[in-house]
């Protein structure tokens, strides 16, 4: 499905103002969430409201075409339909802030190891990784998209090897699942 947990919101959002960044990667841009709070928070909250005033470059990447709707045009720079791994597999360009917002469960896991690996390389000062942690998140397919099923399975120890620097475990405010927010960055900052 293109959304997911709101519960991490909030700290993601406190990332996005700490760092200011010129240059956003959104993977899995599914409804739009970050897109839209992206400008809210770099562009209308300094007065730029109008498209031809923006300064942040917003780049996404979306697996599923029917996901993508008319806003999706207007709040991206770009959006590149297709997996994930295609996309950095040719990326030329860095980015100031990634976020890779329930991404990384919809792989395998050596697969989603290697996909952190290039985002690591690919982010110039924060790579913010948003996932479901443990067993009970099983998913498969969503009104035909075989993209949606979970093929992985994350704890909080997978992603410590590489560097995190802060980390929040919550819990879902409904089913009490754990969820996970990851900070990895260049840069030795804490912010949450």
């Amino acid at each position: 499905m293109p959304s997911s947990t709101w519960a991490h919101t909030s700290t993601v959002q406190d990332i996005i103002w700490k760092y200011q960044p010129e240059s956003v990667l959104d993977i899995g841009v599914g409804a739009g969430r970050w897109g839209f709070l992206l400008r809210e928070q770099l562009e209308t909250f300094r007065g730029r409201f109008n498209k031809e005033e923006w300064k942040t470059r917003i780049v996404g990447v979306e697996i599923w075409p029917k996901y993508i709707k008319d806003y999706h045009k207007y709040l991206y720079d770009s959006i590149f339909i297709g997996d994930v791994r295609d996309y950095v597999k040719r990326c030329k360009e860095s980015f100031d802030l990634i976020i890779a917002g329930d991404v990384i469960e919809h792989l395998e896991k050596e697969e989603g190891i290697k996909l952190i690996q290039i985002l690591r390389i690919l982010c110039n000062k924060c790579l913010t990784i948003c996932l479901p942690l443990g067993s009970g998140y099983k998913q498969g397919e969503v009104k035909g998209n075989k993209a949606e099923a979970h093929l992985s399975i994350w704890e909080e120890k997978d992603l410590e090897p590489f560097g995190v620097i802060a980390k929040l475990i919550i819990k879902e405010r409904i089913k009490k699942r754990p969820y996970g927010v990851f900070q990895l960055s260049p840069i030795d900052e804490v912010i949450f």
